[in-house]
């Protein structure tokens, strides 16, 4: 009796689940959005930009091409029987071969081939898709034998109705997989004028909040915070063309010695010239105070970019009690009661976190339970808006709902001691 044994080894739609990578889609996507700065909103049609960022994001799914389906010629071949029973064959430790044909059939398709690694993520792969995939083909080897030349339609028909069980489950998983990236791709302009609106929101953020982080902003722009340039220096410099510390930082120390000289040649601001290698030590110093300044604005975005949902009414209040020791204490003593719910409601947070799937949960998890140590009440519900990324955390997992309930709390206290 002819035999069919289907020798492609690989199984398609077993290697993870669609939700996992359409989660770390949307991370990527939620990262790429929050990196966007104004300039990037004002330099393009925002339709334009969600548009680009659609194609970018959004998966294709697969098309098979069945009109396109071509097979190969029977190819003769070596095929080893040792593992069939009703075989006499005495040592099976060993390949047993017979003589037979081989045979590939090549489905065309279209459309993003990971998604052959994916199982659905509402329904179990029907176990039996077995096939090679590249980037445009599907690919399934059958290997012929027991047969004899007087069989040929019985065989042809046997390999055609085997070929023809294989694909309809080949597209019975797709079809589940197609759905799944269908809904993800309608649902994602949505999501991305979501996310767009709330960076701009982050982004128009009022400049009130830069001034309760006391960083010096405008230390770039005072070349007298350069030691060594006093003010007769720092108005020779302003002839020359150089205002501020970024200027001076871009500066080559030869070419503005010449600059100085010529300045101070015509207008004679000073009585001598800074040498040339007083020049390189500003010029220096200039380049260490950028790198500073970066360091201190990189702090400041990061700190605002946790406070976007919060008003600035929230955040003297918090400021207040960060500052005030005394008012600490009093407001403890009144809200000691709530300290083990919120203990526990952060623990609880904690759990979610570390079951999640967001990239950034080891971080949150560490600010966390640095807070969970915290025996101050007050100090718990003023740390929370803190943490690094709190605007995700909020997004993600509605942990700003809890919050707000603590801070009002606080605040009623707050204003009884008043």
């Amino acid at each position: 009796m002819v035999r069919i044994k289907k020798t492609t080894k690989y199984s398609l739609f077993t290697e993870g689940n669609l939700s996992n990578l359409v989660n770390s889609k949307r991370i990527k996507l939620y990262d790429e959005i929050y990196s966007l700065q104004n300039e990037n909103f004002s330099n393009i049609n925002e339709q334009i930009l969600i548009d680009n960022i659609v194609q970018h994001y959004k998966m294709n799914e697969i098309i098979l091409y069945e009109d396109k389906i071509t097979k190969s010629k029977l190819l003769d071949k070596q095929i080893d029987v040792s593992w069939e029973k009703d075989r006499d064959i005495r040592d099976r430790s060993k390949p047993f071969f017979i003589r037979g044909k081989s045979i590939i059939f090549t489905i065309p398709f279209n459309g993003d081939v990971i998604l052959f690694k994916s199982r659905s993520s509402n329904f179990l792969p029907t176990g039996f898709s077995k096939a090679e995939v590249s980037q445009n083909e599907i690919n399934i080897t059958y290997d012929i034998y027991n047969y004899d030349n007087n069989s040929n339609k019985e065989t042809a028909d046997l390999i055609m109705k085997t070929f023809t069980e294989d694909l309809n489950l080949i597209k019975k998983d797709l079809q589940h997989i197609n759905n799944e990236v269908i809904d993800y791709n309608y649902s994602l302009e949505k999501y991305i004028k979501e996310l767009l609106l709330k960076r701009k929101a982050e982004l128009s953020v009022d400049s009130d909040l830069e001034e309760l982080i006391n960083f010096p902003l405008m230390v770039a722009d005072n070349l007298k915070n350069i030691n060594g340039i006093g003010n007769k220096y720092s108005k020779l410099l302003e002839n020359a063309g150089v205002n501020t510390i970024p200027e001076l930082s871009k500066e080559s120390a030869e070419k503005l010695y010449s600059k100085l000289i010529k300045v101070n040649e015509d207008k004679e601001i000073t009585e001598r010239n800074p040498s040339i290698q007083t020049l390189i030590n500003w010029i220096n110093k200039s380049n260490d105070q950028m790198r500073e300044v970066k360091e201190e604005l990189r702090a400041i975005n990061l700190k605002l970019e946790n406070f976007s949902d919060i008003s600035k009414e929230q955040l003297d209040l918090l400021r207040s009690i960060k500052e005030d020791s005394k008012l600490i204490r009093e407001i403890d003593k009144k809200l000691d009661y709530i300290l083990p719910d919120i203990k526990s409601e952060i623990g609880s947070w904690i759990e979610q976190i570390k079951s999640s799937n967001i990239l950034e949960k080891d971080s949150f998890v560490k600010e966390l339970e640095k807070i969970l140590k915290l025996e101050s009440t007050s100090k718990i519900i003023a740390s929370i808006p803190l943490i690094p990324g709190f605007l995700k955390l909020q997004q993600e997992f509605g942990f700003t709902v809890n919050w707000l309930k603590w801070f009002e709390k606080l605040r009623e206290i707050f204003r009884r001691s008043k």
